[in-house]
């Protein structure tokens, strides 16, 4: 097994890495002075919590860096001898084994007050937040929503969900103490949207030929857009990336040589950020993904119906599209952005985006886009072969190239 961190183009990326240690250093000491801690799930509205001044702390993105800080792994066994499967969820196991043994970087999970989690992204988020609600002895909210959507969400879906984060701010205020204070979520709701203004930009930028931006840096990125979307610290990195991607766009330059457009689908193998530049010295750029751009890819929020606006967020996420809905995506994203190829993730710990990719990858060839597919975890290295994965990405990059008669 071989696994790397990945090399940065842009200042800005440099800037999310140093912004990730300020959040968990001061989330910390937050705690530590007596503040509110809520844990949530990734796609869970951040915004509300920023809004009524409470911390916010997301599980899924410390297993994400505890794999990044080559933890993980260890972690992840000290799960499976508590009883845990291997078969399930990789940022669930690494999570409660750091729970389990006390400890992890920046010190650790921090102590809630209460726990939130949604039923229609995730399969293992309820009892995974079921266990953690058990383990602090503290109040669980499950924000329901309908789990597929195969279709236009009608206004009733919207109706349930509100009438759901009105209860929610309600279970908060009386938590934590906490009040909600409608022109501060409207102030919350408007440094998000102006962030997320920036970081749409950018992710559309990669329609470009040469693409200004690749996954090497995005992946980093996307931490603002999860935990940080409604604070001016999201909006001043997000015009910093803005502005240095619009250089490189007017110059007609992109983040690296690139004779080839790929689209990587799944989760990002954050032990191992290092692939992505893998592909880029192999003239290979990867410029899509809807893991962010279709799940954190800059949603902007109406004022005049904030709750409804992020029901809507909530629901309309890669993790929730029907397999139908994926299809159409996908060939309309091979249009846009140009893409030569499809690199499927086979990710063993996260089923909900795996379902559907071998159908998925058949819809693909049969329109004539090629695909490669291998096996892997977004967080467990134990799971990763490097020589196998390479070989396959190897022969696929050649196939490609002749393809476009680069051999």
């Amino acid at each position: 097994m071989t696994t790397s961190h990945s090399d940065k183009h842009y200042k800005a990326t440099e800037k999310v890495s140093e912004s990730i240690k300020q959040y968990y250093r001061e989330s910390a000491e937050a705690a530590s002075h007596g503040e509110p801690v809520i844990l949530a799930t990734g796609n869970f509205p951040v915004e509300l919590l920023y809004a009524m001044n409470v911390v916010p702390w997301f599980p899924e993105n410390y297993s994400a860096l505890c794999s990044a800080r080559q933890v993980a792994g260890r972690y992840c066994r000290i799960a499976e001898k508590n009883g845990y499967s291997k078969t399930l969820c990789s940022y669930f196991k690494c999570g409660l084994g750091s729970i389990l043994e006390s400890g992890g970087p920046f010190g650790g999970t921090l102590r809630p007050k209460m726990i939130v989690t949604t039923r229609f992204n995730c399969i293992p988020h309820i009892k995974w937040w079921e266990i953690l609600a058990r383990f602090y002895e503290v109040p669980l909210f499950v924000l329901d929503g309908p789990h597929v959507v195969a279709a236009k969400m009608e206004d009733y879906h919207y109706e349930y969900m509100v009438s759901q984060l009105e209860d929610l701010i309600e279970l908060i205020e009386k938590t934590t103490g906490k009040p909600y204070i409608q022109d501060r979520f409207t102030e919350t709701l408007e440094l998000a949207n102006e962030a997320s203004r920036y970081w749409r930009w950018v992710l559309d930028s990669r329609k470009n030929i040469p693409s200004p931006i690749t996954l090497s840096d995005l992946a980093t990125d996307m931490f603002v857009s999860v935990v940080l979307l409604g604070t001016q610290k999201a909006v001043e990195i997000y015009r910093q990336l803005y502005e240095e991607v619009s250089e490189k766009v007017k110059m007609r330059q992109g983040a690296t040589e690139e004779k080839i457009r790929l689209a990587w689908d799944n989760i990002v193998l954050w032990y191992n950020l290092g692939l992505f530049n893998y592909f880029e010295q192999h003239d290979a750029a990867v410029i899509y993904e809807p893991y962010i751009s279709d799940t954190w890819g800059g949603v902007e929020l109406n004022i005049n119906e904030p709750l409804k606006s992020l029901a809507s967020k909530c629901l309309n996420i890669w993790a929730n599209f029907s397999l139908e809905l994926r299809a159409k995506r996908y060939l309309q994203v091979v249009k846009e952005f140009h893409i030569d190829g499809v690199v499927f993730h086979s990710n063993r710990a996260c089923k909900p985006f795996s379902m559907g990719q071998i159908q998925l990858a058949k819809y693909l060839q049969e329109n004539g886009i090629p695909s490669v597919s291998f096996e892997a975890d977004m967080a467990d290295p134990a799971a990763y072969a490097d020589g196998q994965v390479k070989l396959r990405l190897d022969a696929f990059l050649e196939l490609l190239k002749m393809k476009k008669g680069l051999l």
